[in-house]
């Protein structure tokens, strides 16, 4: 006989069966089957570091859009330019053609 069968066999093996299956049962119980159970946790960080670069990604939109708002508030030019390009304003008596591309 090996050394497991006879671990796990006769008096003392009857406890170090015991110990194997509830450690085992703890482990799976901890692992799989409570609500905050490791994979939950694994779950969960992955999930807290996608939010995180979201984030980062809308605090980059943000000061690029607040540097777009800072350029066209200080020169009336450029605030004309841009609307007249993105929402087609003009003036009563232009005439406007319109070019798609």
């Amino acid at each position: 006989m090996g050394k497991k069968s006879k671990f796990f066999s006769g008096g003392r093996g009857s406890f170090a069966r015991y110990a194997a299956i509830v450690t085992l049962l703890f482990i799976l119980w901890a692992g799989f089957l409570r609500k905050d159970s490791v994979f939950g946790w694994v779950k969960a960080r992955i999930e807290f570091r996608a939010q995180e670069r979201e984030k980062a990604r809308y605090r980059q939109e943000i000061q690029e859009m607040e540097e777009h708002v800072r350029a066209l508030t200080e020169n009336l030019d450029s605030l004309e330019q841009y609307a007249r390009e993105t929402y087609r304003f003009h003036a009563p008596d232009e005439e406007v053609f319109i070019d798609n591309k």
